[in-house]
């Protein structure tokens, strides 16, 4: 079995979009992979706009949307907060306990987290970086291309590595082509020394999730990432 924590450099980056590409492309490739999202704010699984939701329809996954997400806040923010305004606190025992029998259920795990990799799930700051340090599997990282990436993608990468993740690359999501942005992947790469996992086009959104994978090999990334391809 292999698992893939997909995180990003910060909240509305690409994370569900780049998932669901991965995965359909996957499922496309006769290698059909679950999905998984231990920490969801502003929505519910099965409300049929949640992430979970979102991911299932367009991957074309089986799974009820319910059964994707671990804990899930109607409130739109920070799931430290999202929690308390409700009376309740994350436990980071559960949610790893789940995340470890979902993964050894399947040959293949995609993981995707909420927010940037900073984003506290606890009062006492418990980050989903130590989430992901805790499970121990490879880290995608999704980074946008626009003015601004350099920086929020180093500092994350910075992060990250502080807290003693695996960085397996970078998929850049959204990349319209321009001079400018070709420079900002090449020099984030090598500052950051970290791989290019992909490059996804600017899209028109979910509908053009086949046109965003076009050139993307799926099953050659996941190898490259999570270091192996079970059956």
């Amino acid at each position: 079995m292999s698992t893939l924590f997909l995180a990003g450099t910060q909240t509305d980056v690409g994370k569900t979009f780049v998932a669901a590409a991965l995965l359909r492309a996957l499922r496309a490739a006769g290698l059909p992979t679950a999905y998984f999202k231990p920490v969801l704010s502003g929505g519910a699984p099965g409300d049929g706009a949640s992430d979970p939701d979102v991911v299932a329809r367009a991957a074309g996954l089986p799974d009820d949307p319910r059964t994707l997400a671990g804990v899930w806040f109607a409130e739109p923010a920070s799931p430290h907060l999202a929690a308390r305004l409700v009376g309740r606190a994350i436990d980071p025992a559960a949610l790893l306990a789940a995340l470890r029998r979902r993964a050894a259920e399947t040959p293949r795990l995609l993981v995707e987290g909420c927010g940037g990799l900073a984003v506290p799930l606890t009062e006492d700051g418990f980050l989903v970086s130590d989430l992901a340090a805790a499970l121990g599997a490879p880290v995608a990282l999704v980074a946008r291309t626009q003015l601004g990436a350099i920086h929020e993608t180093l500092t994350t990468l910075e992060h990250a590595r502080s807290r003693g993740l695996r960085i397996a690359g970078l998929i850049w999501n959204g990349h319209g082509g321009s001079p400018r942005e070709v420079d900002t992947l090449e020099t984030v790469e090598r500052l950051g020394r970290v791989p290019r996992l992909a490059v996804l086009p600017r899209v028109a959104g979910l509908d053009e999730l086949d046109r965003a994978m076009a050139r993307v090999d799926a099953a050659a990334l996941w190898r490259a990432a999570a270091g192996e391809l079970p059956a």
